[in-house]
């Protein structure tokens, strides 16, 4: 009777186990399945890439990625990063919650050059698309913009606080800032930091028909950081602004801001 015990035990324990392994296995199949969409969509992005195909990789992207990232700076930042000679790839990890996905790995050019890589994704009229891609020690050799340039960066960033300002809310400037920016700023902390002009209604929207003065001409400071430091001759009250940029996804991207008024 002690063996019988014994055995029934033993293929107790057995079933269990191979309930476990069944279970496993589903959940795993479970989740290829859930975020195969996202994988498919990095794949197909980073095989156009690799035949060539940068203005078609382009034109597949999200929506919010193409108002935001002219194709000159994209396919700068594809030549810089030599993902136009793409070869194949590693995904280690993939992950999908309701409409945004990563897919994270390493991949490797023809030339046998392999670096991790991040991909995020968003799921757009029923599409896969991707939104950026992060690619760690990688820098691409940004110009210094001309004063024309330099004026528009300026306003974009200027009207963007401004609207920040009005609604009381810093998500959308934020999300126009750098990567290191946004880690540092959660749009309540940013909030915080110029509750001083929503409190006083601050209104700078002016600015766009009037052109900056700059204090010095565009340039990189001494961190490598371009800075834009100026005046709008607005009245009553002049907006002044400090900004600095560094380079981000092939762009430049804001990375500190101070804007103050002052009377004219």
């Amino acid at each position: 009777m002690k063996n019988k015990g014994c055995i029934i035990a033993a293929a107790v324990g057995a079933g269990l186990l191979l309930l476990c392994i069944g279970f496993a296995l589903l959940l795993g199949g479970g989740v290829w399945m859930l975020t195969r969409g996202a994988v498919d969509a990095s794949d197909q992005y980073l095989g156009l890439l690799g035949q060539g195909k940068i203005q078609e990789a382009y034109d597949s992207s999200s929506t919010g990625f193409r108002e935001a990232t002219s194709y000159k700076v994209f396919e700068k930042y594809i030549q810089g990063t030599h993902l136009d000679r793409y070869a194949s790839r590693t995904w280690t990890s993939r992950n999908v919650v309701n409409d945004a996905g990563t897919v994270s790995g390493s991949i490797t050019l023809k030339d046998g050059k392999t670096f991790a890589a991040t991909i995020h994704l968003v799921h757009e009229n029923d599409v896969w698309r991707v939104q950026r891609m992060e690619i760690p020690n990688i820098s691409i050799d940004l110009d210094v913009p001309s004063e024309a340039e330099a004026a528009e960066l300026a306003l974009e960033r200027l009207l963007a606080f401004d609207q920040a300002v009005k609604t009381a809310d810093f998500s959308a400037f934020r999300e126009g800032c750098a990567t290191g920016f946004q880690s540092e700023f959660s749009p309540e902390k940013l909030l915080t930091t110029f509750k001083p002009f929503v409190d006083a209604k601050a209104d700078i929207s002016g600015i766009k028909d009037l052109a900056p003065v700059f204090q010095s001409a565009p340039g990189r400071n001494a961190a490598g950081a371009l800075s834009l430091e100026g005046q709008y001759p607005t009245a009553p009250m002049v907006v002044k602004f400090d900004l600095q940029f560094g380079p981000d996804g092939g762009e430049w991207k804001c990375i500190a801001i101070n804007v103050s008024l002052a009377p004219k």
